[in-house]
């Protein structure tokens, strides 16, 4: 086991209608900036719940909505001009991960100078400081709520990365599942398979951990009984709590202490949608991560064989057969959801599938992942075609 420092900060405030006076919580600033998505937060009534709650508390506001998923840099570029002068504080954000990466992106460039907004994105700089970031999640999925990644997209360059520095982990997570009841049927089997992949690309991860793998194997096992639950009644409040906490674990870290954390799915899934920005992260993994389970298939196959009893329940003695299944049935739970199974039914052209590869590695300067894992532009370009 590698040793470790496991210093989870992120205040999480959870349980159902926490959100009703949610500025109690955070009543120690005088003016915060609003980030929130595009629809949801209006057409709910949420927006008024909390600017109520702002006022109540005596907590001046400025607002930068409208946020897609996949952000493009130009919200952060949004939120920065706004906020210039204004004496922000801290960040409130509302809504998914796409949300909260766009106040982690404002708050870190808020407390730096710089001229590019991307610059940590692209690795030129490292984050030192940041502004406080409070996420009030209104969907369960990429755990940006407590993680310490925050991925940002330019859609005129096809560039799409993420970073990752303790400094931009929230300082609070304010988690009511109730907020979380109207996600669609689709929606929430992205949301699920990307918190999935989030302790999956831990578990997959070479290292003598063993307490990390229990970990993580107990995280994705919770998440995937919950989403047979909500396959069959969307509004399960028990589900959608189980969900919400689940996403939030999956991501901070828990589920890979012990180990070097690189993953390899992700970014594979991020050069996809570099290109193709409506294609949502949580299907594009759904997709990506059986071409990746194929062509690594013989240096996984015992971990694929595991994950398969363990959490899908599959019954084999034949380690090879049990991989097999394990693989099928992540395919069969993602279709249950109205997942599409291909690049190739997601619009994407058959001739950009070499560009992914070198979008991903640099165009073969850099592998993906890390010790034997590692993903050569070879090899992610054999996992797009198998995905398409």
């Amino acid at each position: 086991m590698e040793p470790f420092i496991f210093y989870p900060k992120t205040k999480i405030i959870f349980g159902e209608g926490v959100s009703k006076d949610i500025a109690s919580y955070f009543s120690q600033y005088k003016k915060v900036l609003l980030v929130y998505g595009q629809k949801h937060f209006i057409r709910s009534g949420l927006d008024k719940i909390i600017k109520n709650s702002l006022d109540l508390h005596g907590i001046s506001y400025i607002e930068c909505g409208g946020i897609s998923p996949n952000p493009d840099i130009s919200y952060v570029e949004k939120g920065l001009e706004i906020s210039k002068g204004e004496g922000v504080e801290a960040i409130v954000a509302i809504g998914g991960g796409s949300v909260i990466d766009v106040a982690k992106c404002i708050a870190v460039n808020l407390a730096s100078k710089g001229s590019d907004p991307l610059r940590f994105n692209k690795k030129k700089e490292e984050a030192k400081a940041s502004l406080p970031v409070i996420a009030i999640p209104t969907i369960a999925s990429a755990g940006s709520e407590c993680s310490d990644s925050c991925v940002i997209s330019s859609y005129k360059d096809n560039f799409k990365s993420g970073f990752n520095s303790d400094v931009i982990r929230p300082f609070m997570a304010i988690e009511d599942p109730l907020l979380t009841l109207d996600v669609s049927l689709f929606q929430t089997g992205c949301g699920l398979i990307d918190s999935m992949m989030h302790s999956l690309e831990r578990y997959f991860e070479e290292g003598d951990s063993p307490v990390a793998d229990c970990l993580a194997l107990a995280v994705v096992k919770q998440l995937y009984q919950a989403g047979i639950s909500l396959r069959n009644n969307l509004h399960d409040v028990k589900a959608r709590s189980s969900h919400l906490l689940l996403s939030s674990f999956a991501h901070n870290g828990l589920t890979g202490v012990g180990k070097i954390q690189s993953f390899v799915i992700h970014p594979l899934e991020h050069a996809v949608s570099a290109f193709y920005p409506d294609i949502a992260h949580g299907e594009g993994i759904a997709i990506l991560f059986p071409a990746w389970a194929k062509v690594t298939f013989a240096r996984n196959q015992k971990k694929l064989a595991l994950l398969g009893k363990e959490v899908f329940q599959v019954v084999s003695n034949n380690e090879e057969e049990a991989a097999i299944m394990c693989i099928n049935s992540w395919k069969e739970f993602a279709s249950s959801f109205s997942l599409r199974g291909s690049l190739k039914e997601c619009g994407v052209k058959e001739e950009d599938l070499s560009c992914f590869a070198n979008q991903v590695t640099g165009s073969g300067t850099r592998a993906v992942g890390r010790c034997h894992q590692a993903l050569s532009k070879e090899e992610c370009e054999e996992i797009y075609r198998a995905s398409y």
